[in-house]
């Protein structure tokens, strides 16, 4: 016999619910985070488990320990589990039953699983991404108060010109402390952010399509290992328009009879890829002439506020689509590849073909 189980996955504790293959309610429980308890309760049924977990930030020792003990394990993407989040009443065994229910009759909406040898190394880079986020809004900060103060200092990096005088400039006092300890952040972000970098570079990858994702203009080898790593196994997304839309580099859109506007699935995706193909774009055009027109040609062109914003998300797209050929196809990269004359480079309208790919 077939059984089906749901687990509503918490901090401290889990919620599990089983079903039969008619959809009769066998079994029930709510057990503390420990995989053993997790593999007692479901040793009970004699017959084949399959198991469906919610994917939720702690989900990496559950799913992994179920797949290790041979129970087939799915992960539910959060975001399309409505039947979830949206019902009148909520609890952790109704949810738990639901996703078993929705298991049964196949319609999980189903989360890529992340090789767990790949893991650790996918995060690191992560963590290095928010660093260095981190460490621009707090450089931000630096320039902004000097710029209250009307404060002139001749280096770019203001923290830097700071760093040793910060008692010399023209501040009231409490200010000064503000800044100083602001400086101590940035220079301990700078030598975590070093750390990992130096680590990183002694990572050997010999997948070939790897020395041809460096080959893409402002495409360094961070960057390439980012991609890399990030995009896990290409072959589950059918076109180059859904890997740009798992990038988060295409327009969401929502039409209502003759009505058409901006939707509000623009964040569905990847958020680690959109940033480093729009890093890499910003270098691209820093460095290639060619590519440096195309992008303020598509800022003229559009006008406003975001215009720059939008062209570079519009050569960012063209080096997304590249990648996606070298990733997919393992071809050598070429500079036809990013396709400059080919339309007008940014995928618009946000359709069932190129949507997402969870």
């Amino acid at each position: 016999m077939k059984f089906y189980c749901g687990i509503d996955l918490h901090a401290r504790r889990s919620s599990l619910v089983v079903i039969d293959e008619k959809g009769e309610k066998v079994g029930q429980a709510t057990v503390k985070n420990e995989l053993a308890k997790v593999l007692a309760f479901l040793a009970q049924f004699e017959g084949e488990v399959t198991c469906v977990v919610e994917s939720t930030y702690n989900w990496y020792w559950l799913v992994d320990g179920l797949q290790d003990h041979g129970y087939e394990t799915k992960l539910a993407h959060a975001y399309g589990l409505h039947l979830i989040t949206g019902s009148k009443y909520k609890s952790d065994l109704r949810d738990a039953h639901r996703l078993a229910r929705l298991l049964r009759l196949e319609e999980i909406p189903l989360a890529y699983i992340y090789p767990a040898d790949r893991r650790p190394l996918r995060d690191l880079m992560r963590r290095r991404i928010r660093l260095v986020k981190e460490r621009g809004r707090l450089r931000s900060c630096v320039k902004n108060t000097l710029s209250r103060y009307n404060v002139k200092v001749d280096d770019a990096n203001s923290e830097r010109a700071i760093a040793g005088g910060v008692d010399l400039l023209p501040l009231p006092d409490e200010v000064k402390m503000d800044l100083s300890m602001t400086v101590e952040q940035i220079a301990l972000l700078t030598s975590q952010i070093e750390r990992m970098e130096a680590r990183l570079t002694k990572i050997t990858v010999a997948d070939p399509r790897f020395r041809e994702l460096m080959k893409i203009p402002g495409v360094g080898y961070v960057l390439a290992l980012t991609i890399y790593y990030e995009t896990g196994e290409v072959s589950r997304f059918p076109s180059g328009r859904n890997y740009a839309s798992y990038c988060r580099l295409v327009a969401s859109t929502s039409k209502s009879a003759d009505k058409e506007k901006r939707g509000k699935g623009g964040k569905q995706g990847n958020p680690y890829l959109k940033w480093a193909f729009c890093q890499a774009a910003m270098g691209a055009a820093r460095h290639d002439a060619h590519l440096a027109a195309f992008r303020d040609r598509h800022a003229s062109r559009r006008g406003g506020k975001n215009a720059n914003l939008l062209a570079n998300c519009i050569l960012a797209h063209k080096l997304c689509l590249a990648a996606y050929k070298i990733l997919k196809d393992g071809c050598e990269f070429k500079k036809e590849m990013i396709g400059l004359e080919a339309g007008r480079g940014y995928v618009g309208h946000l359709t069932e073909e190129n949507s997402v790919v969870l």
